[in-house]
Parts: structure tokens; C-alpha cells; sequence
């Protein structure tokens, strides 16, 4: 169950885990629209969809996603000032406002993609227990405390790197390869 908990806040990490320079646009698949998750959705059981619903309406669920835009809208703030070393303080302020206009634009439509990815992955009698633990004070805590937890994880995994690469690099150069990582 806390995988769905914390669904939302996987996109997070996923752009955590992104290259620094944009993906071009041909390797990306175009979102589906609004309507078409809609008619997606419809499809499901009824009683799942319910489920479904309740629990991406949760407040704990509301603010898991505003966490993950935030992170998100801070690498994006990152990244115009690194792309952009020579414009003003006041222009990539200017330029961030955007970024986040656009993001927030969109806070729906990823709702609706994870609803149509939890409907697709979970049986109904599933989606109705996350939805009632999840209801419950102890499953709005987890919750509440899922963002605490995401967010520490790209720093485990950043601290593991440098000895994770160079074990691989001494394996490969001991199995008689010259490989740099």
C-alpha cells in the first residue's frame, strides 16, 4: 500500500534521476489529454474508481503532489540559472514564475495519469483497503511523513555513487577491461 502513498512523490525522484539537459522531444511520448484519461478511468470497476478517486482526493495526497512540484519547480530554477550564467536575478525570476505557471497547469493531469496507473495495477478489493487505511489517522500520518522520506533518498543513493563506480571500475580492469564509469 505505501507504494501508491508514494506514488506521486516517484515523479520526483524520476527527475532526480534525469539527465541535465532535456530529453529531446521525439524521445518523449506525448501526454494523453484529459479527456482521454477520462474515458480510461471510465472503463474501470465502478467501485474501484471510487476508491480511486477518494484517495487521490485526500489532503495528504493533495500535498504529496505539491511537494513533488515544488521539487521539481526548484530543479528547473537550478537549471535555468546554470543554462543561463548571464541573465539577471530579476529574468530568471521572471523565467522560474513561468516554469512554475506551466507546472501547476498541469498538477491535474498528473493526478488523473497516476489514478488511470493505480486503477491499472491494483484490484478493486486493493484500492478499496489503501483507500480506507490511507483514510485512517495512522495511513494520513504515513502520508503526511512519505514527502520527509522521498526526499532523503537521492542523497543515500548520491553518497553510495563514488564507491559504487570505482568497485566497478577495479571489476571490470580486474576481469581485464578499461571501462570508466
Amino acid at each position: 500500500m505505501r507504494r501508491l502513498g508514494a506514488a506521486a512523490l516517484g515523479v520526483a525522484l524520476l527527475g532526480l534521476s534525469l539527465p541535465a539537459a532535456p530529453a529531446r522531444a521525439d524521445d518523449v511520448p506525448a501526454p494523453p489529454t484529459k479527456e482521454a484519461l477520462q474515458k480510461q478511468i471510465a472503463g474501470f470497476d465502478p467501485k474501484a474508481v471510487v476508491a480511486a478517486r477518494h484517495y487521490f482526493a485526500l489532503p495528504s495526497v493533495r500535498s504529496g503532489l505539491d511537494q513533488m512540484m515544488a521539487n521539481m519547480d526548484a530543479a528547473v530554477g537550478q537549471q535555468l540559472a546554470k543554462q543561463n550564467p548571464s541573465a539577471t536575478p530579476e529574468k530568471l525570476s521572471q523565467f522560474k514564475a513561468l516554469a512554475t505557471q506551466s507546472l501547476k497547469a498541469r498538477a491535474e493531469l498528473i493526478l488523473d495519469m497516476d489514478m488511470v496507473n493505480a486503477l491499472q495495477s491494483f484490484t478493486p478489493a486493493e484500492l478499496m483497503a489503501l483507500d480506507t487505511f490511507y483514510s485512517s489517522p495512522e495511513g494520513a500520518s504515513i502520508l503526511s511523513k512519505m514527502p520527509k522520506v522521498m526526499a532523503a533518498l537521492p542523497n543515500m543513493v548520491r553518497s553510495i555513487l563514488p564507491g559504487y563506480f570505482a568497485d566497478v571500475e577495479a571489476k571490470v580492469k580486474a576481469a581485464g577491461g578499461e571501462f570508466k564509469l
